[in-house]
This record gives structure tokens, sequence and C-alpha cells, in this order.
């Protein structure tokens, strides 16, 4: 058969890049690309997840300042139980209006310039990754402008079409299809639709427009790993790897699937419940390729759960080969070999992101479906600290049928186990996960059509106290969003009161050690040039960071 080779452009608008993880490369995107390229198509990446966009979506420096010190005042008085002044609580509101026209403005600038740079490329079709609150509203502008000036296919795809699938095409009709699960063989196949090579209800992971009617195609998961084709990050395919605009640290997929069903989470719906792994040996392989081909050797495993099989597999072949890498990874308690960390180590494993939950047994059982002890608890991650790696236990407070009791235990283990990060996140409902499908078993309540219209375009603003947030419409043992907001964050002030050190996920972990900080000190002294969008001291962060990772 003859391939009629196609040209795309595949785009990432995020919004504003709010933390340092924001300006890491897109390995999916990368995906595509390769997946592409292989079977004769071109393409080129335009990610807008770099530090140029930061100063493009900059608020101006008053807004800020006005913003932080109304805040702080705020926040004050609240502490201190007295009920804020109410010139404040208007000023600050006024503020946030402000503000959001500016950021409408300024996104609604962006998505037209983007548009003119797509169109520069003269593409065959193009395909956009959806993201929440200003990416996914940029997004569908970006789409809706190219649609009234060209008559391109737009394909999208990305975590936000697996949460809301048809639902998209509520906010949009300029999407052709979108695509959900996983995307490196349909995006091939979307090419040779475009080429005429064949039709849309013949192409797996589809969910596209039929009339009225929204048509689904049966979903396809890659079984053989191995032979996904290698993520492709050269600067004249992937621009925004030039110069310093990304850090360079790359995620590599080394496995997908979860065996487990953690009552909050979708990975073993999207990914599948059983394991799907690479090689350790084509694991290997690709990453001393990406050593040679784009100069770094940090980088962060993608798989929601390792296999500690292969764990254990790929450790001992990196040091067979003697490869000089510093590598994050995601790990599970329970499946945890707490024996193989020292290896672990040794292999250049730097962090480990645990998803603790909660340190009382009834709650990880009832509330979030994760059977383990706290015994194994201990020991895991006790063992994880012992051996040198940088490690992280999540936190979801207040969990459904959260007590005092249930919380003093959770507090107790952190505060005898000291884990080197603890990230806090209230009881978030995801699309999909058996909170938000069963929200009875879960003592949640919510209009389900009303939430999830709600949650498409929801923007967690931080430059505001949360209780200036717009409010999520749900509540949890009869707590309404700011009630759980408010007790995740005394939650989160009493673990840094006690000197552990709270959202510092495993990717930001590598990120802070080549930039030769502590933790403590990112916090205080970095952080905040994301939030301030202080454009040249977040550009000399990263050439730090990509000077370390370059010399080693």
């Amino acid at each position: 058969m003859i391939i009629i080779s196609t040209k795309s452009v595949l785009v990432s608008f995020a919004g504003y890049p709010i933390t340092p993880s924001s300006l890491l490369p897109d390995n999916g995107l990368a995906n595509l690309a390769g997946s592409l390229i292989e079977n004769g198509h071109e393409t080129v990446i335009l990610d807008y997840g770099t530090v140029d966009t930061i100063q493009k979506l900059k608020i101006p420096d008053d807004c800020i300042k006005q913003a932080y010190d109304l805040g702080g005042k705020i926040i004050h008085s609240m502490g201190k139980e007295k009920t804020p002044e109410k010139s404040d609580i208007e000023h600050l509101n006024m503020l946030k209006k402000e503000i959001r026209q500016i950021e409408a403005d300024k996104i609604k600038n962006m998505a037209y310039d983007i548009v003119e740079e797509i169109k520069s490329y003269n593409p065959d079709f193009v395909g956009l990754k959806l993201w929440n609150g200003d990416g996914f509203k940029g997004s569908l502008m970006i789409a809706e402008q190219l649609k009234k000036r060209s008559k391109i296919p737009i394909f999208a795809g990305g975590a936000h079409v697996d949460w809301f699938k048809e639902r998209i095409f509520q906010a949009t009709k300029s999407i052709d299809a979108l695509v959900y699960s996983e995307g490196e063989e349909t995006i091939v196949s979307l090419a040779n639709y475009v080429s005429g090579e064949s039709e849309l209800e013949t192409i797996p992971n589809l969910i596209y427009l039929k009339g009225k009617k929204a048509v689904t195609t049966p979903m396809k998961r890659i079984e053989n790993l191995d032979k996904l084709a290698f993520p492709v990050y050269d600067e004249e395919v992937y621009p925004s790897m030039h110069d310093n605009q990304k850090i360079k640290i790359l995620v590599v997929d080394e496995s997908r699937g979860c065996p487990y069903s953690c009552a909050f989470c979708t990975h073993s719906i999207k990914s599948g419940k059983e394991w799907r792994q690479k090689s350790a040996s084509k694991i290997v392989d690709d990453l001393e390729m990406m050593i040679r081909r784009y100069n770094t050797n940090v980088f962060v495993f993608a798989g929601s759960t390792t296999p500690p099989t292969l764990l254990k597999q790929m450790a001992t072949k990196m040091l067979d080969k003697k490869l000089n890498v510093d590598y994050a990874i995601f790990g599970n308690i329970k499946s945890s070999k707490p024996e193989d960390y020292e290896l672990l180590k040794k292999s250049g494993c730097y962090s480990i992101f645990f998803g603790l939950e909660s340190g009382n047994r009834t709650i990880l059982k009832n509330s979030m479906n994760k059977d383990v002890s706290v015994e194994k608890i201990k020991s895991v991650l006790t063992e994880s600290k012992k051996s040198g790696i940088y490690t992280i236990a999540s936190v979801i407070f207040p969990a459904p049928h959260e007590t005092d009791n249930t919380k003093k235990d959770t507090l107790e283990l952190l505060f005898e186990i000291k884990p080197d990060s603890v990230p806090v996140q209230f009881p978030g409902l995801i699309p999909g996960s058996e909170w938000t499908e069963y929200p009875d078993r879960y003592n949640f309540k919510f209009d389900k059509e009303e939430y999830l219209n709600t949650l498409m375009d929801y923007k967690i603003r931080l430059l505001f106290p949360p209780i200036f947030w717009d409010p999520l419409p749900y509540d949890c043992d009869g707590k309404d969003f700011f009630t759980l907001l408010k007790e995740s964050t005394d939650f989160l002030q009493k673990l840094e009161s006690n000197g552990i050190i709270t959202a510092i996920p495993q990717d930001l972990a590598l990120i802070i050690k080549h930039l030769g900080v502590s933790s403590r000190e990112f916090q205080e002294r970095y952080k905040p040039y994301f939030f301030q969008g202080d454009y040249e001291k977040i550009l000399r962060m990263v050439e730090t960071v990509n000077f370390s990772i370059s010399k080693r």
C-alpha cells in the first residue's frame, strides 16, 4: 500500500505555566510525533508550556501586589478569628474581576497568535491537547478561529477527553473528532483518514458527531509497549526545546495500566487494570538514546505504578551499563519491595511518589479502596527514606468519613516517619472515578450535570485565597467546597508548622536537586516567582537546571 504523507501540527496550550513542572517537555506529544514520523508523515509540535508564555500571560505587577496584600490581610484576620473588613472583601472581589478580564484578553490575543503560527506551517490537520481552565478555553478559541479561516481537520486528545468525552461537543463544534484512551496508533489512522485512506468509523478510540449524535468507536490499547515509536524531541520537530524555554527533564513511558482501583482515581479506567510494560532492555536502550540525542540524563517514569519486578530489572541493567542518571518514579505501598530500594538508589532513583492518602486503616479501606496496613506503610516509607531516596507521601484530607480520630492517626504517622514531602489534596471528584460514579457510598452529594459542566473549564485561582476561588458544586460528609478547602489548608499548615515540607512532587524534587537548593529554600524563594510572573528569575532558574543536567 502506498502511504500518502501528511503534514500536521500538534498543539499544547495549557494557559499560564503555574509551576516548574509546567515547563517539562510533553512526552505525550513527543510520542505522537514519533508515531507519525515513523509512519512516513511530517509533523511539528507547538508546545506553549514555555518561559516566554509566562511573560506573555503575566498579570500586571500592581494587580499581583494588591491581590497578595489584600489576601494576606484577610487571611490574617481570619487566622485570628476576626471578621475581615467589608471594604477589603469588596476590593478583592473587584480586583478578581479585573484580573479575570485581563487574563481573558491575554488568552484571546495569544490564541489568535497561535492560529497564525499554525497556519504558517500549512498543515493537513491539527491535533490539540486539551487541558483544564484557561488551557481548555484557549484551545477552543484556537479551534474556532481555525475553523472560521480554514477547513483544516481538527482533532483533540488528552486526559480532558477521557474525563468529559462527548460533553466537550457541548462547548464546541469546531473539533472534528476527540481521541480518548491511547493515541499513538490512532493519530496515524487519523493521518490516513485525512489523506483519504480510511473512514472515521473504522478508527478506534474516537468520539465524533454524526449529525447531532455522538459516536464512540471501540477502545484499543497498545499491548506491546516495546513497539512504541521513539519519542521525538528534536528541535526542528519540537521548537520549544531550543534554548532554555523548557526544563530538559524527559518523561519516559515504561509501563501502563494499574491493577489497583483506588476510589478517587481513574488510571485503571484509562490504561486498564493489568500492567503492560516495556522490556527492561528496551527502556534502558531508549534512555541511552535520549542521553546521546538530547544531552540529558534526568528522567521521570510515567507509569502510575511501575511494576516492582520491572523496576528491579531496570535498575540492574542501568547499573550493568553504568548509566549516570537521575530518575523519579511513582511507587505503590502495597506492591513495593523495600528490599530493592538500595538497588534503586544506586541505579539513580532520586525520588519516589507514594499515594499514602491516610494513616488510618479504616479510611484507607472504606474511603479509598486501598487495603493496606499501617505496618506496611511504615515499613515502605521508612526503608525508602533509609536508602536515601527522596520520599514523598501524598495525602487526601479530609477524606470521606474523616473524623478527629482518623485525622490524629494520619498526623501521628506522618510525624513519626517524616517523609521528605507530603503533598496535601482536598477530596476532588474526577469524572469516571468511583467517588463520582457511586457518590452515596462515599458521602458525596452533587448534581452530576452541574458538577461536570462546572469542572470542564474550572480554573484554580492561585493568586487569591481559597475563599475567593469559584466554588465547585459538591459536598462531602455535609461539608461544602470551602469547608473542605479550609480543612485541607489547615492540615497542610499543621504539617508545615511541624517541619514537614509540603507540595513537592517527584518531578519537582528532581528540578530542585538540579537547581542546587533545598526544598525549603525553593518554597520560600523560587516558588513565588511563578505566581509573580517574574520572567527574568524564572529564565535564570531554568538555565541553572539545564546547565546542571547537561554537564553530568
